[in-house]
């Protein structure tokens, strides 16, 4: 253990390096209690007959549906646009020319 009499005694590149070293076991020993509070939480649950993720709701992911395509090129059946987002620039570039962009709708 270091005491307050050794800490004056030092260097400031020693108490730096001292410092990291501090907030490195101190990140370590987080994680390690973490995963040993997880652990004991998922067995308590288990035992009572539930799952971990029930009872915290656990990570919950999304599934994204595709967008219909709204706008395609008329000579170009590759180039579609769903209406989201920036606009393309095949679209913006008809547009500067002066097509509006509902030309393009498919129907």
């Amino acid at each position: 253990m270091v005491r307050d009499t050794q800490l004056v005694k030092m260097s400031l590149k020693e108490l730096v390096g001292l410092h990291a070293r501090v907030e490195k076991a101190i990140a370590a020993r987080q994680e390690s209690e973490k995963i040993a509070l997880k652990q004991k939480m998922e067995k308590m649950a288990s035992e009572s007959g539930f799952d971990i993720g029930d009872l915290f709701g656990g990570k919950q992911i999304r599934k994204r549906t595709p967008v219909a395509i709204k706008y395609r090129h008329p000579r170009d059946k590759t180039l579609t646009w769903t209406g989201r987002g920036r606009m393309p620039r095949w679209l913006a570039k008809e547009v500067k020319n002066g097509r509006k962009k509902e030309k393009f709708l498919i129907k």
